[in-house]
């Protein structure tokens, strides 16, 4: 979906961490690098698309709700796309 950043330019970049909003995880800390290292290259924002910010449940049934879905990531996507 994007290009290369350690080699040159940044196209769009979307990482996917395991933590959403209030929790740093590692996604977001390398989405924080990539914002303030290489903003002026980025053609898009960078998006977070990760598991909700609370506890990580037992059950299947909502551990299926937790975790981002395929409608997730496409809705992510494809917002990056249409930027």
């Amino acid at each position: 979906m994007g290009k290369n950043v350690v080699g040159g330019k940044a196209g769009k970049v979307e990482p996917h961490p395991l933590g959403q909003k209030a929790e740093t995880g590692v996604g977001e800390s390398l989405a924080a690098i990539i914002q303030e290292e290489a903003f002026e290259s980025l053609d898009a924002p960078v998006r977070i698309v990760g598991a909700l910010d609370t506890p990580v449940p037992y059950s299947p049934a909502l551990e299926e709700f937790y975790l981002p879905g395929e409608g997730q990531i496409e809705r992510a996507a494809r917002l990056l796309v249409a930027y």
